[in-house]
């Protein structure tokens, strides 16, 4: 017998052998380490800029071929095709699982595609992101707000979310527009945000337009945020401020806004009583997100970063990010509107 005819028989007796075992004792038995190990050993990243990519393909070609095999009978036999109210889909698993009594996957129209979703204690929750990607973060358990679709259904009635597709695009195109067009009028993103509140994303329950602290300190909008019904604080500035110098440092217009939100902040947290007692209004260590500008460089946006990590309190996003949660949450509103809370039947 040859070595690569032993081999298969090896892999015969192996792939048995993982069949026999509990679902806990997979991770022992084959650790992402060794998975890794193996995937590297059929397609070795021997290719260097002194040879010609295509000659490293010729010359790698079974093992390119048997590498596309492996990741299409993956993408073939580890999704569920299943039906829904609104059609069918498919439910992939989920590389990322945070949960040890919980399942994370992806619910999509294609396999390995579509929305990141839980089910957990008995529940199908669905993922809204808490912040946008910056660059090439990496995203974690922190950054996304899982959301109780029965929940989510009653925000949508309770904040006038548009109950279809074309709604729903036709709010996009609308601050799309605007951006286009270089409106500077702070007045109108601020009417655009009363009226599409749920832009911000899933993780507010409402959003509520010049809640007054007192005559000095009234913030653009407050959100009360999931589940424990706390406000954050929501400042809005036009795309159009003009924040950085020449020499990239920041201008006065971003020190005037980014003391306001410090502001509210130091308000909120010295007149919590005074606010719950007197303005209905709940704070409980809240957070500040200053939305302003577009379009910053690398060096620009370090710099916010920098400027953040000295009041983790205050995220400032650019419209530029706004842009890209409003998608987010679009995405998961489209699913919300064709989904019910009942369970897929599997087909197979």
């Amino acid at each position: 017998m040859s070595e690569a005819e032993a081999i298969a028989s090896s892999a015969i007796q192996l792939a048995e052998a993982i069949s026999n075992l509990s679902d806990s004792e997979i991770p022992t038995a084959l650790p992402p380490a060794v998975v890794n190990a193996l995937l590297k050993a059929i397609l070795p990243p021997l290719y260097t800029r002194e040879q010609s990519v295509y000659e490293y393909l010729l010359m790698n070609r079974k093992r390119m071929w048997l590498a596309a095999v492996i990741r299409h009978l993956i993408t073939l036999n580890c999704s569920v095709k299943c039906k829904i109210e609104g059609g069918e889909c498919f439910l992939s698993p989920s590389h990322v699982q945070w949960f040890q009594d919980g399942i994370v996957f992806l619910q999509g129209k294609e396999r390995f595609t579509g929305l990141i979703e839980r089910y957990l204690d008995g529940k199908i929750e669905v993922a809204a992101a808490a912040r946008t990607m910056r660059g090439r973060e990496s995203m974690g358990v922190d950054d996304f707000m899982f959301i109780d679709i029965k929940e989510a259904k009653k925000q949508i009635e309770a904040e006038h979310v548009p109950n279809s597709v074309e709604g729903l695009e036709l709010v996009f195109i609308e601050l799309q527009t605007m951006l286009a067009s270089s409106v500077e009028d702070e007045a109108k993103y601020q009417e655009f945000f009363t009226r599409n509140g749920w832009f911000f994303g899933l993780q507010f329950t409402r959003i509520d337009s010049h809640k007054a602290f007192n005559d000095e300190n009234i913030p653009d909008f407050t959100g009360i945020r999931q589940p424990r019904g706390n406000r954050d604080i929501i400042e809005i500035k036009p795309p159009c401020l003009p924040l950085f110098t020449k020499n990239g440092n920041f201008r006065k217009e971003f020190h005037e806004a980014w003391n306001q939100c410090e502001r509210y902040l130091t308000f909120a947290d010295k007149e919590t009583d005074y606010l719950r007692r007197e303005k209905h209004l709940v704070f409980e260590n809240p957070h500040c997100y200053l939305i302003a500008g577009q379009h910053f460089d690398d060096p620009q946006a370090k710099k916010i970063r920098d400027k953040e990590h000295m009041n983790p309190r205050i995220t400032m996003m650019t419209y530029d990010e706004i842009m890209r949660l409003g998608r987010h949450t679009i995405d998961i509103l489209k699913d919300l509107l064709a989904k019910t809370t009942s369970k897929p039947s599997q087909e197979g």
